[in-house]
């Protein structure tokens, strides 16, 4: 009998360590400032590992519109942590009984608690996150996984952890070769973690010298004048930066007399893998690594 496949769509995202560890008497600038007696830097693998399973506590839960999200055990494993985050919502299955005595029909409500979750696989060294969408009743979307990881991952006061979306930086390249002209351009950024070691000069000067937290940079081109020159200038360096997980990019052009928009929060990456029926977690978690193995070797290209 051929087994029966499904198509999985997985996303990426990554998680940050919102932490950094200051000398003695000192804060750090940024969102966060720690005490003096700080723990150990979480910037090793290591440390970053421990504080990660840590702070993915199945024991805690958030609530978001409506829906209860929760984590599994999280399980360590070489260069992964991976697990399950899902979230269970009250439901209602109306239905009839026929009542002897009354010699009629009775409506019934039974409730009961639905849901779904997503199995994910963090990659150590990267942290990167690859994680399951799933489809409509009980959607998963790229948004609604990290709001909840998010939410979660707070919970843990010690290590500040937090998850990013990323976009796909190709998207963007094909956009800026598909207009005929760039009209505008916003692109938001946030400090790094943990410093700017081989950052562009463009970066430092907007965040590092100017101690911002975040920065927004907007362009605008000549109301009847050429396009904005976004490739090979300081925008691009910019998206970049952006493009890692540490902001977000939004721009309007034309093309061929009408308005094309770009938007990075609609290009997260994403791929699809096969899947065959009642395939066992194993077999799907290691799916699930060797497709995030493969997009964190493209992107090192």
């Amino acid at each position: 009998q051929v087994p029966l496949v499904a198509y999985i769509l997985l996303c990426y995202i990554e998680i940050k360590v919102n932490f950094c560890l200051p000398a003695e008497g000192l804060h750090c600038r940024g969102t966060l400032s720690l005490r003096k007696n700080a723990p150990v830097s979480l910037f090793d693998d290591d440390g970053f590992q421990d504080a990660l399973v840590k702070a993915l506590n199945p024991a805690v839960s958030v609530e978001r519109y409506s829906r209860q999200w929760r984590l599994s055990q999280p399980t360590a494993e070489d260069e992964w942590v991976t697990g399950r985050l899902g979230f269970l919502e009250p439901t209602v299955t109306p239905g009839i009984t026929y009542s002897e005595d009354d010699q009629d029909f009775i409506e019934l409500e039974e409730q009961h608690a639905g849901g779904t979750f997503s199995n994910f696989a963090i990659h150590i060294p990267s942290q990167y996150i690859i994680f399951e969408l799933k489809p409509q009743p009980n959607e998963i979307r790229p948004n609604s996984f990290v709001g909840a990881l998010k939410a979660l991952l707070q919970q843990d006061q010690f290590a500040r952890l937090t998850a990013e979306l990323i976009f796909d930086s190709a998207k963007l390249n094909e956009w800026l070769e598909s207009v005929d002209k760039v009209s505008s351009i916003k692109i938001s950024l946030r400090r790094p973690n943990p410093d700017y070691t081989g950052r562009t000069d463009a970066i430092k000067r907007a965040l590092e010298e100017t101690n911002a937290s975040k920065v927004r940079i907007e362009a605008k081109s000549e109301e009847n004048g050429e396009g904005l020159e976004v490739q090979n200038s300081e925008l691009q360096e910019y998206a970049d930066y952006a493009e890692e997980g540490y902001g977000s990019i939004s721009a309007t052009g034309d093309k061929g007399g009408r308005k094309s928009q770009f938007a990075s929060s609609r290009n997260v990456p994403q791929t699809r893998i096969s899947t065959e029926k009642d395939e066992s977690r194993d077999s799907l978690l290691a799916k699930l690594k060797q497709a995030g193995q493969n997009f964190i070797d493209n992107r090192k290209k």
